[in-house]
Order: structure tokens, then sequence, then C-alpha cells
């Protein structure tokens, strides 16, 4: 049918995945990522989610901002890290990309990563790669040192949600 089908799925006190919800939405515009989260917080009563992962979809993003004011929208790890072959020339990220992991996920804080980022965009002769510069300026959405005020069960993409996709397809 033509259809979009969207999950709410999230992570059980054992570490499970559970399965919230779920909706057929004929398109994927604000209005109707709006009007499910709407549908949603209704069905649920209680407090919103606090805290979702999604990819970088502006659409989502704008709908997430409306209807979950108090939600902690967070961008998947795996997405971001799997541009960094599309958005670097192949030398640069076969030199580079282990180090940008390392800084990604091993600065214990903010200053941390930031400085490390900095030197290593520097190091590496990325100044103008705009991409990059992009990254930098949403790290509050995604670097782990960064969203570490927000308790995130374990999660850090949406490997969870992917996993689910594959069994709802079946």
């Amino acid at each position: 049918y033509s259809m979009i089908f969207a999950p709410f799925l999230g992570v059980n006190n054992h570490g499970q995945t559970i399965f919230f919800a779920g909706a057929l939405l004929s398109d994927e515009t604000t209005d109707s990522f709006v009007w499910l989260f709407n549908q949603f917080l209704e069905a649920m009563p209680g407090d919103a989610p606090r805290m979702i992962i999604t990819d970088q979809d502006p659409v989502m993003t704008k709908a997430i901002s409306e209807a979950l004011l108090s939600t902690f929208h967070r961008y998947c790890s795996w997405h971001v890290l799997m541009k960094f072959s599309e958005k670097l020339d192949s030398y640069k990220y076969s030199a580079h990309y282990k180090e940008f992991s390392d800084c990604i996920w091993k600065s214990e804080d903010k200053a941390e990563f930031d400085s490390k980022w900095i030197e290593l965009v520097e190091k590496s002769g990325l100044n103008d790669n705009k991409w990059l510069h992009d990254m930098y300026e949403i790290r509050s959405k995604w670097v782990p040192a960064h969203v570490n005020h927000v308790f995130l069960a374990g999660m850090s993409s949406s490997q969870r949600a992917e996993s689910a996709h594959s069994f709802f397809k079946r």
C-alpha cells in the first residue's frame, strides 16, 4: 500500500527492546509526524519520552521540536559515523577516520572532545570541510561527551530500531 510504518521502540529495565506503538503513515511530512507524536502522547499518558534517537532527517527533527518539547532528541551516532566515508575524500578518510572515531568515543568530557576535534580538523587539513563544520556545530545532538547529561539506557544509535524494522519487513 506504499505506506510508511513508524514503530516506537524503547528499552525496558532488563535492557530488552520493547515495542510501545506503531503507526502507518501516508507521507513523511512534519505535519504527519507531529500528528503521530501527539497521538502517541495521548495513548501513552504520563510524561513524554525522555529521549528519542533518529537519523538526521530535517522533517523529523522539526516535528520533534514541535511536538515533544521536553524530549531530548539525539542523532544516531552510527548514521553520523557512516557519513564520514561519503563526506571525506578517500585518502583523508583512511588516514584520519580512526582518530575521529577515538575523539568521538573516548573523550571524557565536552572540553576534551572540543579541543581534540579542533586539533584533528586542523591536523588533517579539513578546515574547509563544511560537513565536519556542520557536525561540530550540532555536536550536542550526537557526541557522547555532549549528551551524557541524559540517561540513554546504553543507547547511542538507532540499531535496535533497525533490527525491529528488519523484523517488521519480514
